[in-house]
């Protein structure tokens, strides 16, 4: 449990400073036609926020491509089919438009989006966990005997048997 923590964790703090580092260079492509930003500068911004995606993608959103594949495979379609579909065809229409020169990027939608799953699926592991805890303390507590009652015609007589899991 503490490695899928610590996993989880790491992926976590990788997705948010992607996020927190994304945004910073997506807001003035946001306001570049009220700036005039020129457009060497609209170039850098893109491909900066390309570099600092990419890591998050495929670092970070690991576990969603990997489970979308793993149920492509197996034929069905789980929640991380449509998550994986959404990121992979925003982060490539991105890198199709940066490569262009032209057109919108969403490398700060794919890195929000994956800081957002992350710390869902973080905060359900760690309730998943706890609930584990407290479900193995139970069982700990389960005494070893019960006390059976048998009634024959002698009367009433107490025997301990083994409880068996």
């Amino acid at each position: 449990m503490q490695d899928e923590r610590r996993s989880a964790l790491k992926r976590l703090g990788i997705a948010g400073l992607g996020m927190m580092q994304v945004m910073m260079y997506a807001l003035p492509l946001y306001v570049r036609e009220q700036t005039h930003m020129d457009a060497e500068v609209a170039s850098f911004l893109r491909i900066t926020g390309l570099l600092l995606t990419t890591p998050v993608l495929f670092y970070a959103g690991w576990p969603f491509l990997s489970n979308a594949v793993r149920a492509l495979r197996n034929r069905s379609i789980d929640m991380d089919v449509p998550v994986a579909l959404a990121l992979v065809l925003a982060y490539g229409l991105s890198v199709y438009n940066t490569l262009a020169q032209q057109g919108e990027v969403y490398f700060d939608s794919v890195t929000m989006f994956i800081f957002f799953l992350a710390l869902g699926r973080f905060v359900e592991m760690t309730v998943r966990h706890r609930t584990g805890s407290i479900t193995d303390a139970l069982t700990r507590l389960q005494p070893k005997l019960a006390h059976r009652v048998v009634r024959d015609a002698n009367g009433e007589s107490h025997e301990d048997v083994p409880l068996q899991s």
